[in-house]
């Protein structure tokens, strides 16, 4: 198993996310669906699960094009329900390219096993310059979560 240098190398393209949640779409149906945390416990942790190793770096789960430096820091509340999360950031950027639009997002980019240790990986955002932006949920005027936009220093 290679393992990125950096989780920030490890982040999934925005195309990937959206291709990834219409497969959970299809799976659970379009309206509710599971919460981000559900579909870690469901989808990221068994197809991780002999290689014991991030999402993103899985040869088989996803492609190389997929993967590249974080232009965005996701944050996200994992009770919430994955639709929304892909929704709103969909919307949130709305305007880029989402097949070189990369995210941080710490369900694909960060270690889900509970022997993985996550230290390096969680305390990516704080040493990366990564600017912070809310992240709406349609329904609600409340944050759920933000998008930490990445500002070259």
């Amino acid at each position: 198993m290679s393992e990125t240098c950096s989780p920030l190398d490890g982040a999934v393209s925005l195309a990937f996310l959206q291709s990834f949640a219409s497969e959970i779409a299809a799976e659970w149906g379009a309206e509710g669906g599971p919460s981000s945390e559900e579909v870690v416990r469901t989808h990221v942790l068994p197809r991780t699960a002999e290689l014991a190793c991030r999402y993103a770096d899985h040869p088989e789960l996803i492609e190389e094009d997929q993967l590249g430096r974080a232009t965005f820091y996701v944050c996200h509340m994992w009770s919430d329900r994955f639709q929304l999360l892909v929704q709103s950031v969909s919307r949130q950027l709305a305007g880029a390219q989402p097949a070189s639009t990369f995210l941080f997002l710490d369900m694909f980019s960060v270690n889900q096993h509970p022997s993985a240790d996550r230290a390096k990986d969680i305390r990516v955002r704080h040493q990366s310059g990564f600017e912070k932006r809310p992240v709406l949920y349609e329904h609600e005027s409340r944050p759920h979560g933000h998008v930490h936009t990445n500002r070259p220093a």
